[in-house]
């Protein structure tokens, strides 16, 4: 992909799908991050992997922060796809993927 922002978006929301396609995944996911023992660890490591690549390559691109790192990201596609199996609002997805996108702050 030309954009490295645009890549690493549809990444992003690509995991997300990805991870809640499947009925409670988040949840063993969360506990493998912290776990080299799970068998989930090593799908963890290599979806993080993916994702360091397209922050990577938005970073050198200068539209990402040079702070942000992999594992942060992977882990709010977790939490997107976990939010995404409960009952909240219809707008309230967008809401979280525009705020982990932009962040929050005007400083």
């Amino acid at each position: 992909m030309s954009d490295p922002d645009e890549g690493l978006r549809r990444w992003l929301l690509t995991l997300e799908n990805y991870l809640s396609a499947f009925s409670g995944l988040p949840d063993p996911l969360i506990r493998a991050i912290a776990s080299h023992d799970s068998p989930l660890a090593v799908p963890c490591r290599k979806l993080t992997a993916v994702t360091d690549e397209f922050a990577a390559a938005a970073q050198r691109h200068g539209t990402a922060r040079p702070t942000v790192r992999a594992r942060g990201l992977f882990l709010a596609a977790v939490f997107l796809a976990r939010a995404d199996n409960t009952p909240i609002g219809d707008n309230d997805l967008p809401t979280l993927r525009q705020l982990l996108e932009t962040g929050y702050s005007t400083r």
